[in-house]
């Protein structure tokens, strides 16, 4: 009876849409058009903004912006896209696309181009100072050198790979400013030169804070001493000085690594030569960031709440926050998604088995037959997509550059039963399970999607500055001790966020894995050091 009462309404509902080609009252629904990944070759970052219908891209230097080749562009809801993307797009400029589905978003991208650019020469003093508008390069050398018998030991004006004319290791006398022509891909560009002297011997270059120590550059004429930093807490009158072997020196250039100092702390520093003492620089060191609970002693389930705009899978799910506001959100799970028809929270509080407090349980689950993987991450459940999967925001903003995370983990692996290509090769073989923090410089958090598989490429994402990582295939039924160290792919760039993902299946991004499968994870820590 149930499946005929479903026949007769379908037959109702042709009938009534036949009738509506006379004439069609209805509106059309609302079907949001986005961009939600974008990549051209040589992207170190991306940023979209959807409220205001943006893409902004960084290219390196390696590319020619005005051609740069088209890697990636993901649009929603099957959106068509005028004028259509081609093999290359020009971004000396921002392009406008419309992307229509029922009705039309108009979105615009848009490029910006970092070019590295230096030159060095002998008995040099500071780094080169480049005008990009007017085309001018300026830079400055000790009072006694001879501007008419300038050595220039290398230089960059353009992108990688461009050419130089003439060749400046020819070119000596900048008793006057000389030109050069910069040509990459065919296309020229003239950049001017001009060498001054300098009023100052010792120069005190970057500094580059971390939590407990500081790195710092410095300059001084070649063959004149031993150089070396002096620092002190802003508080402080006396100054300590760096010990001479503790210092780098290369060339016209030095640097050190200043140990022991404190966390969120004002110091000042400055390079200093026989007599001669360069100028200071005030910096503050990072503070000692955590993700909050990381011990996941904290839990709250959404019924807590009696938030009414809260829907029935929210009010089912446990989240390991003290709360929901903006400030203590900071963790998320798939419990969401398996919450939808019934309250199931393969992610929960373990009260049982723990070291102190509570611990994480992260398992998967099978609705109707079909495996969910669980997963549990640091950032926010967005919404279950009409495909069936979901979107997801993962990271919160995180500026210190902590050393790693450590704590203990209990894992009970299933056998694999569920696989899809190219990993049908896995079925029947204990399950693996995984864990990653990534520290990176996006401008906002990464939006995950399932059913579009747009994921994290931990591997090349340019947005990453470092990332800590393991895997464990091993039966470990007692709480073992784990750390994962931050393998930094960059010393100067500063984070702006930090996530943290676990799930008992390393290939649930491709629904590969056991339901049964439990990852446990207790009383977890951030570490930080005291050197490079």
């Amino acid at each position: 009876m149930k499946r005929l009462h479903i026949f007769l309404l379908a037959i109702a509902a042709m009938a009534f849409l036949a009738a509506g080609c006379v004439k069609n009252d209805l509106p059309y629904p609302t079907v949001v058009a986005e961009i939600t990944a974008f990549e051209v070759s040589g992207q170190t970052s991306c940023n979209i903004d959807r409220t205001n219908r943006t893409v902004a891209v960084v290219v390196d230097d390696t590319q020619d912006i005005e051609e740069l080749k088209v890697v990636k562009v993901v649009v929603s809801n099957d959106a068509t896209v005028e004028p259509a993307f081609g093999s290359t797009i020009n971004l000396a400029s921002p392009v406008k696309v419309v992307l229509s589905t029922y009705q039309d978003y108009e979105w615009t991208i848009s490029a910006k181009q970092v070019i590295e650019r230096y030159i060095n020469a002998q008995n040099q003093i500071g780094a080169a100072e480049f005008d990009e508008q007017q085309k001018v390069a300026k830079i400055y050398v000790v009072k006694n050198q001879d501007l008419s018998n300038i050595t220039i030991k290398s230089i960059k004006l353009g992108q990688k790979g461009s050419v130089i004319s003439p060749d400046p290791a020819t070119v000596h006398d900048f008793s006057s400013p000389v030109k050069f022509d910069v040509v990459f891909n065919g296309k020229t560009t003239v950049w001017t030169v001009a060498v001054e002297h300098s009023d100052v011997e010792i120069i005190t270059g970057a500094v580059n804070p971390w939590a407990k120590f500081l790195m710092v550059e410095g300059e001084f004429q070649e063959g004149s001493g031993t150089p070396t930093f002096e620092y002190r807490k802003s508080s402080d009158v006396a100054w300590t000085k760096l010990p001479a072997s503790e210092v780098k020196v290369e060339g016209g250039k030095f640097s050190a690594v200043i140990t022991n100092l404190l966390p969120d702390t004002k110091y000042v520093v400055r390079s200093v030569i026989n007599d001669l003492v360069g100028q200071e620089k005030e910096f503050t060191t990072e503070a000692l960031s955590v993700i909050p609970n990381l011990n996941f002693d904290t839990w709250k389930k959404g019924s807590e709440y009696g938030d009414a705009t809260m829907t029935d899978s929210q009010k089912r799910s446990w989240y390991p926050n003290a709360d929901l506001t903006t400030d203590n959100y900071w963790w998320d799970s798939a419990n969401q998604g398996a919450n939808t028809m019934s309250e199931m929270n393969p992610i929960r509080p373990e009260t049982g088995t723990v070291l102190r407090g509570s611990a994480a349980r992260i398992g998967s689950t099978l609705i109707w037959g079909i495996y969910v993987p669980g997963s549990m991450w640091v950032g926010k459940y967005i919404k279950t997509t009409a495909a069936g999967g979901c979107e997801l925001s993962m990271g919160k903003p995180f500026t210190s550059r902590p050393a790693s995370i450590k704590g203990y983990m209990r894992y009970l692996p299933g056998i694999v039963d569920k696989a899809e290509d190219p990993y049908t090769d896995r079925l029947g073989k204990p399950d693996t399970c995984y864990i990653y923090a990534v520290l990176a410089d996006w401008d906002e958090p990464f939006i995950a999607n399932t059913s579009d598989k747009i994921y994290i490429d931990l591997q090349n994402n340019p947005g990453i500055i470092a990332l800590a990582y393991m895997e464990e295939a091993r039966t470990l039924n007692e709480y073992t001790e784990f750390e994962m160290k931050f393998e930094y792919r960059s010393t100067t760039r500063k984070p702006k966020y930090i996530t943290f993902f676990a799930s008992p299946s390393k290939l649930c991004n491709y629904n590969t894995g056991c339901a049964t499968s439990e990852l446990y994870l207790d009383e977890l820590e951030m570490t930080y050091a005291d050197k490079n």
